[in-house]
């Protein structure tokens, strides 16, 4: 399988090849998500941070409960 190249600014949103934004200079990450292997020794702290990521979606305020209207 082939490396890809593309990469994702996370401030902006945008794609390139180059390793800094050329929209808005920050530093571009790979968008792709790292291989998935159930005998991986790091499986429940990975559970755990995509578990929290779903509960404190970003543009969600985690500090203030929710309400009921």
């Amino acid at each position: 399988m082939a490396r890809s190249r593309i990469r994702r600014c996370p401030v902006c949103r945008a794609y390139t090849l180059r390793e800094t934004c050329s929209i808005c200079g920050a530093a571009t990450v790979n968008p792709h998500p790292p291989p998935f292997s159930p005998s991986n020794k790091y499986l429940d702290i990975l559970l755990k941070i995509r578990r929290n990521m779903r509960e404190n979606k970003p543009g969600k305020d985690i500090n203030t409960p929710s309400s009921s209207i």
